[in-house]
């Protein structure tokens, strides 16, 4: 009995340690796997936003070409790219519906050509216009896909009028596609330039009651990522920026969001300004990932987001935040 005893004690240790030894090798793996996206992402946050500005400023004319093109350039985080550019020497082109000084607020200050093309980009019928005037610029250097609305307040989408959804599908959508499609062939011949997508972290996490808008902004991302890869044998260079909120005049009607943004997540809510002169400066970064936030606090951001949940939860997640925020939904 006691020999029966000791083989069924050392049968059931001997039955327990491959179970054991299958758990410690996966923790190992994911423990290890966790580890190199923290490296990763240390790593990404070194060379986007802190070397760029230990080193001398790069020379964006004799990297990519004399001219930058930027669509919505006339306010908030298009005309910090405006201005960022022409003080790195690059002529500025402008299309907007409004020209807001912005052609004389650049020539006050730089010694850069600066042109303005008057755009509705609401309608897909400028496209034709807009190839005409592009075609005389020299040496397009530097697109950026910047104009974008959003609507004035947390709606339902059935709730929202036909007319002004079709805005948002011309403005956030055709605009990045036509656009790039206008300028991409005088790179191509070139080969060489830059294309900067403005996408959203709201593509990451879903918003609801800005379905249309956050849907529009996932589009921006994989169109990017697309692109990225059919040019990836050229020295083209595709960049979606997805900053989380930024201080612009889209947010402006949504005062007690931006109210509980100011108190409450102040270092992640910067002015279009600041926010374009920190994205600006990582436009000469060569072989980073296509898709990153532009601004360092919202880059932590996208590590903070808990991916791993499930965007159908982050959705649900979002809508009872959204409810519990404001009575505008």
């Amino acid at each position: 009995m006691e020999q029966m005893g000791e083989v069924v004690c050392e049968n059931s240790h001997q039955f327990h340690w491959p179970g054991y030894n299958f758990f410690a090798i996966l923790g190992i793996i994911v423990t290890s796997l966790i580890s190199l996206r923290l490296l990763r992402a240390i790593w990404n946050l070194w060379r986007l936003y802190i070397w760029p500005n230990l080193r001398p400023a790069q020379d964006y004319v004799k990297l990519y070409g004399k001219w930058a093109v930027i669509t919505g350039g006339s306010d908030g985080i298009g005309k910090g790219y405006a201005l960022e550019l022409a003080k790195r020497g690059m002529n500025i082109c402008v299309l907007s519906n409004f020209e807001n000084n912005i052609v004389s607020e650049i020539r006050s200050v730089y010694t850069v050509d600066v042109k303005w093309i008057d755009v509705d980009f609401s309608t897909t019928e400028v496209y034709e216009r807009i190839e005409k005037e592009i075609s005389q610029i020299d040496d397009i250097g530097i697109l950026v896909n910047n104009v974008g609305m959003v609507q004035s307040k947390w709606q339902p989408l059935a709730d929202q009028d036909r007319r002004f959804m079709e805005k948002i599908i011309n403005v956030n959508m055709a605009t990045v596609v036509m656009m790039t499609e206008i300028v991409l062939k005088s790179m191509l011949r070139q080969n060489r330039g830059l294309i900067v997508c403005m996408g959203s972290m709201a593509s990451r996490v879903p918003t609801p009651y800005a379905t249309l808008y956050a849907s529009s902004k996932a589009f921006i991302e994989n169109f990017s990522v697309c692109l990225a890869s059919e040019l990836s044998e050229t020295k083209i260079v595709v960049k979606c920026i997805e900053p989380c909120f930024v201080r612009t005049q889209l947010l402006k009607d949504m005062t007690k969001f931006t109210d509980f943004l100011k108190s409450y997540w102040s270092w992640t809510f910067p002015d279009g300004l600041s926010f374009a002169a920190t994205a600006t400066s990582t436009f000469g970064v060569i072989g980073t990932p296509v898709v990153y936030a532009g601004y360092v606090a919202h880059e932590i951001l996208t590590l903070i987001v808990p991916h791993s949940i499930g965007k159908e939860t982050l959705a649900n997640i979002s809508t009872k935040f959204l409810r519990w925020l404001t009575s505008e939904v």
